[in-house]
């Protein structure tokens, strides 16, 4: 299992490090639009994977937003992240930041529909686009939300590809993260979800033994859940004293006696990426041979008995024949990417995500020299 650690919050009030896997980037409608857009630049130039929240700063704005003024907001967003490097295998999206502050659930679907429908549709872009990110207690404060979100998704009348949770107050002691597990558990299996993620964790001080096993145990919880990130409020902060005891760097300066076992900690966790020797075809498709068409085979087993496909099962030959272009295909759909049968570049990225067990015996064979 693996999972991509970093920071939440950042260029809002937050940071990052160059250790981190993932950050949650802010674009608010505001002066630090051009910090933000330098953070995604920095990131992706450094190997992470970014989040970007589409978000508006002014939360009073949001209900006297029009709704060409939110397209134009979100398309220019999407824009200036691809004009410095962000693509589909580096960089998804997500709408807003705990929306039940100052909209009804209602209110938040609605805005999410218009996003997906100016980004995926209008636009044609082809990012995974993320809903949710609200304090887990918070959203059954206020209605059920997360519950809503997926009703609505399961009836389409509500357009995500990732449900965003934060889990920091509501899970920071063992019952009440317990709680969100079975919770969660339950929705995957009631509404098949595929894709999950933390997009802000943690409340608890990291500079206390019982504060930063807290954390740990918040990221094992994300991870044995298949979330695809955890990101940590804040990694680093700058100048906002109330907030200090959260972070494991302040103002420029170590606070955390656990920071370096957590920076190996992330390292732990990094998903196995193709190793620089293995020089792979840029496509595989119907007719291929060898070891990492067993890969692929492989892994859309995984897929195929998490999603509980009705396809039947692989056998393993390394032979690219129908079957295996049709489960290819299932796999394409079901993850919102281009449906021809071909594993190029993002669908076996996907792949390996979805098994990197099966990847590490592709490292394997490749290593006794296997093709």
């Amino acid at each position: 299992m693996s999972i991509r650690i970093g920071a939440s919050c950042v260029c809002d009030i937050g940071g990052s490090t160059d250790d981190c896997l993932v950050d949650e980037v802010r674009f608010e409608k505001n002066d630090r639009f051009a910090s933000a857009l330098n953070w995604v630049k920095h990131d992706i130039s450094v190997g992470k994977y970014v989040i970007a929240n589409i978000t508006l700063g002014d939360r009073t704005s949001f209900l006297s937003l029009s709704e060409t003024d939110w397209r134009n907001w979100c398309n220019h967003v999407v824009y200036n992240i691809v004009k410095v490097g962000a693509n589909p295998s580096n960089c998804r999206l997500t709408i807003d930041n705990e929306p039940m502050e100052h909209l009804t659930k209602e209110q938040y679907r609605n805005y999410v529909n218009i996003a997906y429908d100016e980004i995926k549709f209008r636009k044609g872009y082809k990012f995974l686009i993320g809903a949710g990110n609200e304090e887990f207690d918070l959203a059954f404060a206020e209605g059920n939300m997360y519950d809503y979100l997926l009703e609505t998704r399961a009836q389409k009348l509500c357009n995500f590809d990732v449900l965003d949770i934060h889990i920091q107050s509501s899970c920071n002691t063992p019952a009440k993260l317990k709680r969100w597990k079975d919770w969660m558990l339950a929705k995957k299996a009631e509404y098949n979800i595929k894709n999950i993620s933390c997009t802000e964790a943690n409340w608890m001080d990291v500079a206390t033994l019982e504060g930063y096993e807290m954390l740990l145990s918040q990221c094992n919880a994300a991870e044995e859940l298949g979330c695809s990130d955890f990101c940590i409020v804040f990694i680093t902060l700058s100048e906002i004293e109330r907030y200090q005891w959260l972070s494991f760097i302040y103002n420029n300066q170590v606070r955390s006696p656990y920071w370096e076992d957590f920076k190996n900690f992330i390292k732990s966790k990094k998903p196995i990426e193709k190793e620089e020797d293995m020089e792979f075809k840029a496509i595989y498709k119907r007719g291929d041979r060898g070891v990492v068409v067993k890969f692929i085979q492989e892994a859309l087993n995984v897929y195929l008995s998490l999603t509980g496909s009705s396809l039947e099962k692989l056998e393993v030959t390394g032979v690219f024949d129908a079957k295996t272009d049709t489960a290819v295909r299932a796999f394409q759909s079901g993850l919102l990417l281009a449906v021809d049968g071909l594993v190029g570049r993002f669908t076996m990225e996907k792949l390996i995500e979805v098994s990197p067990e099966s990847f590490s015996k592709l490292i394997y064979r490749w290593g006794r020299g296997e093709r």
